[in-house]
């Protein structure tokens, strides 16, 4: 038997949902949930909302910041200069722009916001997550395709 909160009864354990921790039985529940469910769909789902709030959950960016590192750099990646899609765009393809962050400061995929490098396309953001930031890796890569690349006969642009 248990002791239902809402109505005052007590009941037998099959008038309760199964592994729930709450004191209301089912059937209070039930007009609970037909009382208050207008108000829980009231808000319609928005694309722009839930990018809003990933972004300010995982790189403690607004979309207004977002925007200002995207024209500073000039609408495209800051190493390769791919352009990349406008964040307020509604139709765009937001997710298209990489947002780099230094592991250093922040190892995990959550930033607190100071570690922000600029926006990169996936390519990029890619080539330096592979080479795990390592300037060292990174420029014998340089030296690597400069001097290959000449044993073939093919100059880098």
């Amino acid at each position: 038997m248990k002791f239902c909160n809402k109505c005052k009864i007590e009941k037998s354990l099959e008038s309760f949902h199964k592994g729930d921790t709450t004191t209301i039985c089912k059937e209070c529940k039930r007009l609970y949930d037909i009382e208050y469910r207008p108000i829980w769909n009231k808000k319609p789902y928005s694309r722009i909302s839930r990018y809003k709030s990933h972004l300010k959950t995982r790189y403690s960016l607004t979309l207004d910041e977002l925007v200002t590192m995207y024209e500073a750099q000039g609408g495209g990646c800051a190493i390769c200069n791919k352009a990349l899609s406008n964040p307020t765009d509604e139709q765009g393809d937001r997710w298209q722009s990489n947002i780099d962050h230094d592991h250093n400061c922040c190892p995990s995929n959550t930033t607190c916001g100071k570690c922000t490098r600029g926006l990169l396309c996936r390519d990029c953001n890619l080539m330096l997550g592979h080479s795990k930031d390592n300037l060292t890796t990174l420029k014998k890569a340089v030296e690597y395709l400069e001097l290959n690349s000449k044993k073939v006969g093919i100059e880098i642009v």
